[in-house]
């Protein structure tokens, strides 16, 4: 069921984009609509994290998918999005098998934000090796600079909100007894920044990516990460972006595997520091 799941959130998101509506507001559409269905049908089984997930892998670029395909709906952009759906499954499944064995689990990143992101990023990036390889042809994004000075520092400042408000909404009594929550809170709060932002800022698409970004961070395990690691990981994730904005440009996850990335050193630097004090 999982797997149906991981393809449900990954179509919906790709066909939300196909009628011009944006990643982020795609992915976090599936991602409210998953987890408010996996609420109802009082699910135990994380199946709106797989939704969650496979929505991320619909973020990639519609041009990155299809390359100078049109018609969405031709023979080969089917076959495409098949393909992508196909990859993404099997990369969630192995990640799952090697999840339920004990030895393998601790391996595997549990409770570390942005994880289900990095499994969405791995697909992506399979697929587009494979398509370049079967087609003949990569696609690619123009680079654009997008990021001015000013909006580097909004940016960061934005990203930390979303870790923040993310992490301290998901570890209320009320939330944390249901994990559907942890996918509803950042799809939610995604949602409505992206209404924001487009209605009082320019650089709209930019900002709701940033804070789409701090809220995988926010869905870190609070043993893992507490408060002043969220704001620590969440600003490491903003100057991240800043500096990676053209590198795999379009890649569904990106947002994710950025966050996981910053969650992954910001653990590491505190274990570092705690093991440093107990030597002295």
């Amino acid at each position: 069921m999982n797997l149906i799941w991981a393809l449900m959130g990954y179509l919906v998101t790709i066909i939300i984009q196909a009628l011009g509506v944006s990643a982020v507001l795609s992915s976090s559409i599936a991602g409210v609509i998953a987890s408010c269905l996996a609420i109802a049908l009082k699910d135990n089984k994380n199946y709106s994290a797989s939704a969650f997930c496979g929505s991320f892998a619909g973020m990639t670029s519609l041009s990155l998918i299809f390359g100078k395909e049109n018609n969405i709906f031709s023979k080969k952009c089917m076959l495409l999005t098949l393909l992508l759906g196909f990859i993404l499954s099997f990369v969630y499944f192995f990640i799952s098998k090697l999840n339920s064995k004990n030895k393998f689990s601790k391996y595997l990143f549990n409770g570390y934000g942005g994880r289900l992101g990095a499994i969405a990023f791995i697909s992506v990036l399979i697929f587009i090796i494979l398509k370049s390889f079967l087609l003949n042809e990569f696609s690619f994004l123009p680079i654009q600079k997008n990021i001015t000075e000013t909006n580097c520092f909004l940016l960061i400042f934005i990203t930390c909100i979303g870790a923040f408000a993310t992490s301290r909404l998901s570890n209320l009594s009320v939330f944390i007894k249901n994990s559907n929550y942890k996918i509803l809170i950042p799809a939610l709060l995604s949602f409505l920044a992206y209404i924001i932002f487009c209605n009082f800022s320019a650089n709209s698409a930019i900002f709701s990516q940033a804070f789409y970004a701090g809220t995988f961070v926010g869905m870190s395990s609070i043993d893992l990460l507490p408060k002043k690691g969220t704001i620590f990981a969440g600003t490491l994730t903003g100057i991240i972006l800043t500096f990676a904005e053209n590198i795999f440009k379009g890649v569904g996850g990106k947002l994710g595997f950025t966050a996981f990335i910053a969650v992954l050193i910001t653990i590491v630097m505190k274990e570092l520091y705690a093991k440093f004090s107990l030597l002295k």
